[in-house]
């Protein structure tokens, strides 16, 4: 695949070609290798091999905007605006914003003569992206503004192309407005590793400094609670009663800046009591403490 792209960054589709077809070979159902497959004969101006490679492509991944592309810009290459069209407004639905897609959008939509549509691919496309392949695209846009019958806009975009380019328009071809990230060979994803020596981790007891000298005296059960709804969550614990053996009781620990610290009286953990008294009671508590 490295090999490949190295070819078709050079503009050797012959030998990029030869190069995908290996690896299609060790892996068939590999949608990057068959969209390089797509892109080298596209280069190479084999317009049909590149439109069936896209359309392995979207059987692997149905929703592949560069698969979608590069089938529209190889009817373009045939001749065949309409299918064009319809490949690219697929591409678009996918991904929008990409410039290079309303280009070529304009260059389908000017095989079919849809003049306001072709004057609204290419001035979105200018939109986007002002500075790429400008004089071109104002000078394709003038064009079809004077066949649309807009004299006066026609000119103005014709002064902006002739700020950028002397002499008449300029060498439009079918790969004008091709080049772009879905042209661009695809090579194998590599995960970045972990590195070997690791992030230091230091695990130590921070009990004592989170809840105070009192932290032997409390346990779990705990319940987390954000009593003023702050974001500050606050901690109901059990708690040993002060004498050996004289039962336990709730606790509600108030977060202060990450220490807890105990709130309020503490809340009697009778045997037999129902969870829904001291509930309610909790929630009367907490009600008082945030003034509702």
């Amino acid at each position: 695949m490295n090999a490949g792209k190295n070819y078709l960054d050079q503009g050797d589709a012959t030998n990029a070609l030869a190069t995908y077809k290996k690896a299609e070979a060790i892996v068939p159902n590999d949608a990057d290798v068959h969209l390089n497959l797509a892109n080298a004969y596209l280069l190479g101006g084999a317009a049909e091999e590149a439109i069936r490679e896209a359309e392995e492509v979207l059987k692997l991944e149905p929703n592949s905007a560069a698969a979608y592309f590069v089938k529209g810009s190889a009817y373009l290459r045939l001749s065949n605006p309409e299918e064009a069209a319809k490949a690219l407004e697929n591409a678009k639905k996918i991904e929008p914003g990409q410039a290079a897609t309303s280009f070529q959008l304009g260059m389908a939509r000017t095989g079919l003569k849809q003049w306001d549509e072709v004057i609204a691919a290419f001035r979105e496309g200018i939109a986007m992206d002002p500075n790429r392949l400008h004089s071109a695209a104002h000078y394709l846009l003038a064009q079809a503004l004077l066949r649309a019958g807009r004299q006066d806009e026609a000119n103005r975009e014709l002064q902006q192309h002739q700020a950028n380019i002397e002499g008449g328009g300029p060498a439009v071809s079918a790969a004008t407005f091709e080049r772009s990230k879905y042209t661009q060979a695809r090579v194998p994803f590599k995960l970045e590793q972990p590195d070997k020596e690791g992030i230091k981790i230091r695990f130590v007891d921070a009990t004592k400094e989170a809840l105070g000298d009192g932290a032997q005296n409390f346990s779990g059960p705990i319940g987390v609670i954000d009593a003023n709804h702050t974001g500050w969550n606050s901690l109901f614990v059990v708690e040993k009663g002060p004498v050996p053996g004289a039962g336990r009781t709730f606790r509600l620990l108030w977060n202060t800046n990450g220490t807890f610290h105990p709130y309020g009286a503490p809340y009697p953990a009778a045997l037999g009591a129902k969870v829904a008294q001291w509930r309610e009671d909790l929630r009367g508590r907490l009600a008082a403490a945030s003034g509702r």
